[in-house]
């Protein structure tokens, strides 16, 4: 387990265990995203078929009262997590613990199920 995931789990049971509040006002979001690669070729009267899942990810959300959230993103295909932090805004102040994606390139801040140009 990375030690994301690790930090990741106690603050999820700290959150649970501190608000005191109804059961209506925590959201649960789940979501998933797969795209898979098929190409077919002919050259030299020879067909060629490549197909494989480029990527696989299953995704949990979570807002909760008082200013908190967080989210989880497993890659299955890759076997890899591709996105774990939670978060916390006050008035003013907010504090995030996990992966921070740093805005340096559009691939990065572009979210996986839009084609970008490279890829047409």
């Amino acid at each position: 387990m990375r030690p994301i995931a690790r930090l990741l789990l106690p603050a999820a049971l700290m959150l649970a265990t501190a608000t005191d509040a109804s059961a209506s006002e925590w959201q649960w979001a789940f979501g998933g995203n797969m795209q898979y690669d098929w190409l077919r070729t002919e050259e030299n009267e020879r067909l060629a078929q490549l197909s494989d899942a480029r990527r696989t990810r299953i995704t949990l959300g979570l807002k909760a009262p008082a200013g908190f959230d967080a989210k989880v993103e497993f890659d299955v295909h890759a076997n890899t997590w591709t996105d774990a932090w939670a978060r916390w805004r006050g008035d003013g102040h907010g504090v995030r613990i996990g992966q921070y994606k740093q805005p340096m390139f559009l691939e990065e801040l572009t979210s996986d199920r839009y084609t970008l140009f490279m890829e047409q």
